[in-house]
């Protein structure tokens, strides 16, 4: 039912963008997508990168993922998973998560954390999101990268 619902409509790319109308290549439009996956996709990742706090109306909505940047490789990887299970639970109820996989690269300071769920038509699914970790002196060892 939920597959059938969203398979007839079409929504905003996440993040906005802009892209060309089909019919008359000089005009742009709104880029959206009726691609079921990639639905699910942009939802999951707005849900991990909005904060608390963020939207007006909804204060609780979100995640707290963007404190592991903050936070040393040791305990960086439990603090994602626990930001992404809260998530799922509260915001994404209508996907199965069944597996978060933190990595953390000491070469370049990159915390990756891959995501695999259950679309609600039990179809597997996954994103894998990349960011970076800041020493306790507040320097930068990589910038946040979603991707």
């Amino acid at each position: 039912m939920v597959r059938n619902i969203l398979m007839a409509i079409k929504v905003i790319n996440y993040p906005f963008s802009f892209g060309k109308n089909s019919a008359n290549t000089n005009i742009t439009s709104i880029a959206a997508t009726s691609d079921y996956k990639k639905i699910w996709q942009q939802r999951v990742l707005l849900v991990l990168g909005t904060r608390p706090g963020e939207r007006l109306m909804r204060p609780n909505f979100g995640s707290n993922l963007h404190t592991v940047v903050f936070e040393p490789e040791a305990t960086a990887g439990q603090i994602a998973k626990d930001s992404i299970t809260r998530a799922f639970i509260d915001w994404l109820p209508a996907l199965e998560l069944r597996q978060i996989s933190p990595s953390f690269d000491l070469t370049t300071g990159i915390l990756t954390v891959s995501i695999t769920y259950g679309l609600p038509n039990g179809e597997p699914d996954s994103v894998t999101i990349n960011t970076g970790i800041f020493n306790r002196s507040g320097d930068l060892l990589q910038e946040i990268n979603n991707g």
